[in-house]
C-alpha cells in the first residue's frame, strides 16, 4: 500500500530496494525509507531545538518549540520531559523565563501555562504604564520668544 505513494526517484529507489532486499519487514522497511529520505531530519531538528529563541509571542514560540519536539521524538525516543522544558525554558525571552523557572515546571503543558501567564501579565503591566504616563503630562514652559513678547507688552 505504502509504495503507491512513492513517485520519481523514490519510486525507483524502491524498485532497487525489493530487488535487493526483498519484502522483509515493516519495522525493516521504515527504517531503511527513514535512512534513505530522513537521515538529517532528526539532526536539522535537534539543531535548530537547540538554538531557538523566542523573538515574538510565547504563542508563536510555542508553536514552533512544539513542530521540533515532535520531530525529534519521531526518530529518536531517549528524549524526555525535562530535556524538552529545560530547552524550552533556555529558548524564553528572559523576562518571561525567569518567573517561569521560579516555579520549577516539570511538564512542557505547565511550563507553556506559565510562560502565557507571565506574557499577560508582562502585557498588562506595560499598558498600565502607558495609561499613567499620558495623564501625567508636564506643564508647558514659556519659551525665549515667549518671555520677549511678554517683557515688551508690559512696557
Amino acid at each position: 500500500m505504502a509504495s503507491m505513494y512513492f513517485e520519481k526517484n523514490a519510486a525507483m529507489w524502491l524498485q532497487v530496494y525489493k530487488a535487493q532486499v526483498g519484502l522483509g519487514t515493516w519495522d525493516s522497511f521504515i527504517q531503511a525509507v527513514e535512512t534513505q529520505f530522513g537521515h538529517s531530519d532528526y539532526r536539522d531538528a535537534l539543531n535548530q531545538l537547540l538554538e531557538l529563541k523566542q523573538t515574538g509571542t510565547v504563542e508563536e514560540f510555542v508553536s514552533e518549540f512544539e513542530s521540533l519536539q515532535y520531530q525529534i521524538s519521531m526518530h529518536h525516543h531517549g528524549y524526555d520531559e525535562e530535556f524538552f522544558v529545560s530547552q524550552f525554558l533556555k529558548g524564553l525571552k528572559e523576562d518571561i523565563r525567569a518567573p517561569v523557572q521560579i516555579q520549577v515546571p516539570d511538564k512542557m503543558t505547565k511550563a507553556i501555562m506559565l510562560a502565557k501567564i507571565q506574557q499577560k501579565i508582562l502585557e498588562r503591566s506595560k499598558t498600565k504604564f502607558q495609561k499613567t504616563t499620558s495623564y501625567y503630562k508636564p506643564f508647558a514652559t514659556a519659551t525665549k520668544a515667549d518671555n520677549k513678547t511678554a517683557a515688551t507688552s508690559n512696557l
